[in-house]
């Protein structure tokens, strides 16, 4: 008798702890600019606690109370804007990462396509015979291509 009331007790509390975990819900975008949502923020990325702004879903206090269409509506649109917002900042940091990448590599290729003395990381110079140097020169004007258009 005890060991079926400690049965229904234990799957009591394994149906209810869900539930009781489930308190947020987090919207962010990922690097790729795909969106997510989580009951848990990420750790690599800034996430938005949506967790005030929606109601319940398949409950019986889901039943709006006394919110009209009109304040719906506006809600919803806030919440787009917000969205539209977050993926413009998305977009231009993206943006400015190539920017930066692409700069980089072509200084990399005006410093290749002249004189070159490499130096390696304990301070010695690299001699480089001409051939490597073009080839190297050639690898880079290819990712220049690739990444700068």
């Amino acid at each position: 008798m005890s060991s079926r009331l400690a049965g229904s007790s234990l799957l009591a509390l394994l149906l209810l702890a869900p539930a009781a975990g489930a308190d947020g819900l987090y919207r962010w975008v990922d690097e790729e600019g795909k969106v997510h949502f989580g009951d848990r923020p990420p750790r690599q990325a800034q996430a938005e606690d949506l967790s005030g702004k929606l109601r319940p879903v398949n409950d019986a206090q889901a039943v709006p109370t006394g919110e009209s269409r009109s304040e719906r509506r506006v809600t919803l649109a806030t919440l787009e804007d917000d969205y539209d917002r977050n993926r413009r900042q998305q977009q231009q940091r993206e943006q400015q990462q190539r920017l930066r990448a692409c700069a980089r590599l072509q200084r990399q290729l005006r410093i290749m396509q002249g004189a070159v003395a490499i130096v390696d990381e304990s301070g010695d110079e690299v001699r480089m015979t001409e051939r490597e140097r073009q080839q190297r020169a050639a690898a880079l004007e290819r990712e220049v291509s690739r990444r700068c258009g």
